[in-house]
């Protein structure tokens, strides 16, 4: 199968496959969402349940995964599940204390990428 007179790699195509699928996906699920009025909680932890699935299959498959689709997918879940279960804590603040405990952890743990001098390290 060649693409713009380059042959796609076995990689590639499964790539292809399952983006379209998850598009496909996303769009009966929102199909289903609108007919039945299921709500929005139910609606959007749909979604996240998806794009999470999408990006296990594409890392089961070997496949380059994106990771802010599983930021978002991760998020969405989150936000879905918050709705549909009325939980009545701030969503927001409870993310911002998670993102900044994940970069304090990432910071702390010494992940930094390239050192051009060894007295200031940059991220």
């Amino acid at each position: 199968m060649e693409a713009n007179n380059q042959t796609l790699t076995k990689s590639d195509l499964l790539w292809k496959k399952s983006d379209a699928a998850g598009w496909g996906l996303l769009f009966i699920w929102t199909g289903i969402a609108l007919f039945t009025s299921m709500g929005w909680g139910a609606g959007i932890l749909g979604v996240g349940l998806i794009i999470l699935g999408i990006q296990t299959a594409r890392y089961l498959l070997n496949v380059k995964g994106e990771g802010v689709w599983v930021v978002a997918g991760l998020f969405l879940t989150l936000g879905g599940a918050w709705e549909l279960f009325h939980i009545r804590i701030n969503l927001i603040p409870v993310l911002c204390i998670a993102a900044g405990v994940a970069l304090l952890g990432t910071a702390l743990a010494g992940r930094f990428k390239h050192q051009t001098d060894a007295r200031t390290p940059t991220l």
